[in-house]
């Protein structure tokens, strides 16, 4: 996977992503801002597990950062994209290295991510449970999107 780099060539190490056990939606603290979640706090992240998303040449892209919620989102046609941190989602401007990601449609990784037809965010489904969304009791994934995310424990 290519990491990207700065302009100067030397390699630009890539967002490092956590999943929230509350509302199952991968976010990061790699921009230095705490993102918000629908309990009202902060993201509740697991502990053991570190994703990472491929640089500008694989894999889908639009996917952003929210500036609330540091949650990675998706805006397509007429969605309304609510934040987990109340609201809707604002683009995050701290680098302009990280305006845009790429999510993986297949390939290697841990496969069970959907994107919400609700908040937008990329979301995990674990034994059947969709986590919390800002706008209904549980995420509602869009049909016929399905997601790879490559992952690593720490």
């Amino acid at each position: 996977m290519e990491w990207g780099h700065y302009n100067d060539a030397t390699s630009m190490p890539p967002l490092a992503f956590r999943y929230c056990r509350i509302c199952h939606v991968l976010n990061t603290v790699s921009l230095g801002v705490p993102g918000g979640c629908v309990n009202g706090g902060g993201h509740d992240n697991h502990p053991d597990f570190e994703y990472f998303l491929p640089w500008k040449s694989e894999g889908q892209g639009g996917w952003k950062v929210c500036g609330k919620c540091q949650g990675l989102y998706r805006q397509t046609g007429a969605d309304a994209p609510f934040c987990l941190g109340a609201g809707m989602h604002p683009p995050q401007k701290n680098n302009a290295n990280w305006q845009e990601l790429r999510v993986m449609i297949s390939g290697a990784g841990e496969a069970g991510w959907r994107r919400c037809g609700s908040c937008t965010g990329l979301f995990w489904t674990k034994n059947g449970n969709s986590g919390k969304c800002a706008s209904s009791e549980a995420h509602l994934a869009v049909q016929g999107e399905s997601y790879v995310v490559d992952c690593r424990t720490i």
